[in-house]
């Protein structure tokens, strides 16, 4: 069976407090390969290609078995950081990403 990749990323604060509002917990979540390539679609459509922000990781990739974590920073075109975060992936046996946890720093 083909491993299918899922994403969870951790929604912007205020739709976190919403939810606690409301006593629930708010994630975004994409499962397999066509909910993952939409969901990166809108992201590159709404950030990058406009060609306001792009996004480069940090000098901090680091696997653990079949964990590797590394943070990330959005950067506008004037150079300045307008957000960070830390991404969290699960491999497969195989190598490729089995889940996919993104955490909006700020």
């Amino acid at each position: 069976m083909p491993t299918k990749g899922v994403g969870i990323l951790q929604p912007p604060q205020e739709v976190r407090e919403a939810a606690a509002a409301l006593d629930i917990t708010a994630s975004f979540q994409a499962r397999g390969h066509s909910e993952l390539e939409a969901r990166i679609t809108r992201a590159y459509e709404e950030f990058v290609a406009p060609r306001q922000f792009s996004f480069r990781s940090q000098d901090n990739a680091a696997r653990l078995g079949d964990v590797v974590k590394f943070n990330w920073e959005m950067v506008s075109t004037s150079g300045e950081v307008v957000g960070v975060g830390l991404e969290f992936m699960i491999l497969a046996a195989d190598g490729r990403i089995r889940m996919d946890y993104q955490f909006i720093e700020s």
